[in-house]
């Protein structure tokens, strides 16, 4: 099962504050063994608030893996593949929020 969570904290062009949480998860986890992934971990204050909503939801266990982790993120991911002082442009993204 593949479910999604949207968190912003940045508008298109600056940060926005503290991250919150913009979409609902769409799935019942309750009880599941669940994989958050995202591209990025920075001050990690995104990947505290998805841990504490999807909580709520009980499921099993819950493991956070990214691509790019920041040596000063103040919450770790269990799993991630590089750490980088850089400042990352993702394919994806539609403009450049740095």
């Amino acid at each position: 099962m593949i479910a999604s969570v949207g968190v912003r904290s940045y508008t298109k062009t600056e940060k926005k504050g503290k991250p919150y949480i913009v979409e609902e998860l769409g799935a019942n986890i309750t009880g599941l063994n669940v994989l958050v992934v995202d591209e990025v971990v920075d001050t990690g204050e995104s990947m505290e608030v998805v841990k504490k909503y999807l909580s709520v939801f009980k499921p099993k266990s819950m493991k956070f893996a990214v691509l790019h982790i920041k040596p000063w993120a103040k919450a770790k991911p269990d799993h991630f593949v590089e750490e980088t002082k850089a400042w990352i442009v993702y394919p994806w993204e539609e403009v450049e929020c740095g």
